[in-house]
């Protein structure tokens, strides 16, 4: 549905991810104000940490994305940007970030509500609806060229819509692939390569490191279909 409805023009069709209470309560504020448009709102089931305060979700809906200021380390020297586009996807993006934190990696992490406002404007609808300038060279500045998407979607679609954000061979998008079979969320991210130790590989092969130096060869093996998840990336 959300994929089907980012097809649509984005001033009229918005498209939205909440990523907590506060992201949630900020767009159920803002979207009964408005008139002739269509929300697409992709909520959580179950229950996520509340990441940004009042005023940053209010922020987070003004811009259409954001930094995670919890998250990152050394974000001013950043290697590789982590952007999350789903609640669920946030909580293995932080999970990663941990990660790379602990192994001294510079890294920004960026939290996507809209991500159609970040296209390549198809209409001057959707040009005066797209993030402004500013906010796109803040979040994604050009001297940083590995970039990692981690998506509620199929990445493939994202990806193609966040084209203008795109550095090629230096982008990656993890997100559903269509694998099942498990009763979990946790389960559910992992079969489709969208876990936290996903990402942190995914960085690893975007910045020409080896995966040992970030992961241990428990994580790795469960990684490689040689062991179980559980206990290792999945809690």
């Amino acid at each position: 549905m959300a994929e089907m409805m980012l097809g649509e023009r984005s001033h009229v069709s918005r498209v939205l991810l909440p990523a907590d209470f506060n992201t949630a309560a900020a767009v159920m504020e803002r979207i009964y104000r408005t008139r002739g448009q269509i929300w697409t709102l992709v909520v959580p089931k179950g229950a996520v940490a509340d990441i940004f305060t009042a005023d940053e979700a209010r922020a987070l809906l003004r811009d259409g994305a954001a930094l995670v200021s919890r998250a990152g380390h050394r974000p001013e020297q950043a290697r590789v940007i982590l952007t999350a586009v789903g609640a669920y996807q946030l909580r293995e993006v932080l999970r990663a970030s941990e990660r790379l934190a602990a192994r001294d990696v510079a890294h920004a992490v960026v939290y996507m509500l809209e991500p159609g406002r970040f296209r390549a404007p198809r209409s001057n609808g959707e040009r005066a609806h797209a993030a402004e300038e500013a906010v796109r060279t803040r979040l994604y500045p050009d001297r940083v060229r590995a970039r990692l998407f981690v998506t509620h979607t199929r990445p493939e679609v994202m990806l193609g819509v966040l084209s203008p954000l795109h550095t090629g061979a230096s982008t990656v998008g993890l997100g559903f692939v269509g694998a099942g079979g498990t009763l979990s969320i946790a389960g559910m991210l992992f079969v489709n390569g969208a876990s936290w130790a996903h990402a942190v590989a995914a960085c690893a092969r975007l910045l020409d490191q080896p995966r040992e130096a970030w992961l241990s060869a428990e994580e790795l093996a469960a990684l490689d279909g040689r062991a179980s998840p559980h206990g290792c990336v999945i809690d």
